[in-house]
């Protein structure tokens, strides 16, 4: 629509109407500078959008890198919990063969718990 001439009737000089046709130069630079304004926000929406894409990228990808520490401390403390179990179970038979290998006169002094109060 901004590039059709104005059209109208015009009167010669004998005073005959005659058709006339006029192209304004403005609408043809109003036109262009509507197409351009509408090009600049478009790409500044494109624009906008790929960061916020990036940022709720970034976003993820930390996530994800928290989680991986999570589950390699996880595994880290399930390993752990293993070894002490292990632990555990040798120092109750270093016990229980020590216990066994006492005088039958000391196995009631060490089997008993000793308070002191």
């Amino acid at each position: 629509m901004n590039y059709l001439p104005s059209t109208g009737i015009g009167y010669n000089l004998q005073g005959k109407p005659r058709p006339t046709l006029s192209f304004s130069l403005s609408q043809i630079f109003n036109a262009r500078r509507q197409r351009l304004t509408i090009q600049a926000k478009r790409r500044s929406i494109e624009a906008a959008h790929i960061l916020q894409f990036q940022d709720e990228h970034r976003k993820l990808d930390e996530l994800l890198a928290k989680l991986e520490m999570m589950e390699l401390e996880l595994e880290t403390m399930r390993r752990l919990h293993e070894i002490d179990a292990s632990l555990y179970e040798l120092a109750v038979l270093y016990y229980e063969s020590c216990v066994g290998s006492l005088p039958a006169e000391a196995e009631g002094v060490f089997a008993e718990p000793v308070g002191f109060g």
